[in-house]
């Protein structure tokens, strides 16, 4: 009897050898691929594939090729203009307001300096790859897990005007009107309507700028946020804003 209960201890102390050891080969897989995960998704995003401006050339021949009489195209100025996001959030547990922003903006316009009002807007694209924010493993991120702008097909946030309201028939170089612009804005593929409230100013004989500002859902384009136990809050909302520098 001593040696079977003998038997039984040692095959006992060897099944939990072995239980012990496959647990924490799982644990260790476990842990290999969370940290696998986070280093994927966290990692800097991909760099832009086409330069803004020329990623946008066709539709500024077509837009050219429209221009009537006394309209004259006008060009955003990248290094002069700013696309940039807005959100709430509350980060290991204090209130943080994030703001994302790039320069890599292109556009164009025909803007009539006789009668604005008969101006005609182009489209506008912003290079998603390039937003940055004042966290590197939140740029990573916002490329990878919410724009998913590392994919060719989202790489670009477009907006495409379809009706501007409130421009006047006579605007003098230093003066400024407020107008709004609605239009078609993609983000990862969904397009949705949406109005920016604009500020439109004339500068001089060669320059327009302006300011625009947007508040969206995310959500309704798709958009979802991961869930992380540092972030305990983030607003349902995002404020989109451009400042642009136009010339001709």
């Amino acid at each position: 009897m001593p040696c079977i209960v003998k038997y039984w201890y040692a095959v006992s102390i060897l099944l939990t050898i072995l239980y012990m050891r496959q647990i924490a080969i799982i644990a260790g897989v476990v842990v290999v691929l969370g940290v696998g995960g986070f280093l994927y998704y966290t990692r800097p995003a991909p760099a832009p594939s086409v330069d803004v401006q020329q990623q946008g050339a066709a539709s500024t021949a077509t837009l050219a090729a429209q221009a009537q009489l006394g309209q004259e195209l006008y060009r955003i100025v990248s290094t002069e203009s700013k696309a940039q996001f807005e959100i709430d959030e509350t980060l290991n547990g204090k209130p943080t307001h994030v703001v994302g922003a790039t320069d890599q903006i292109s556009g164009e316009f025909l803007y009539n300096a006789e009668n604005p009002s008969q101006s005609t807007l182009g489209e506008i694209r912003i290079n998603a790859r390039t937003l940055k924010t004042d966290n590197e493993r939140r740029n990573g991120t916002l490329s990878r897990v919410i724009l998913r702008s590392d994919k060719d097909e989202n790489e670009f946030v477009v907006f495409k005007p379809t009706s501007l309201a409130g421009m006047p028939q006579k605007l003098a170089i230093g003066e400024s009107a407020k107008v709004q612009v609605t239009g078609d804005l993609t983000v990862s593929g969904v397009t949705k309507s949406v109005t920016f409230d604009t500020t439109i100013k004339r500068d001089s004989e060669t320059a327009v700028s302006g300011t625009g500002e947007t508040k969206i859902k995310y959500a309704d384009f798709g958009l979802t946020i991961p869930s992380l136990s540092f972030i305990a809050w983030v607003d349902e909302h995002v404020v989109l804003k451009m400042q642009f520098v136009a010339k001709k």
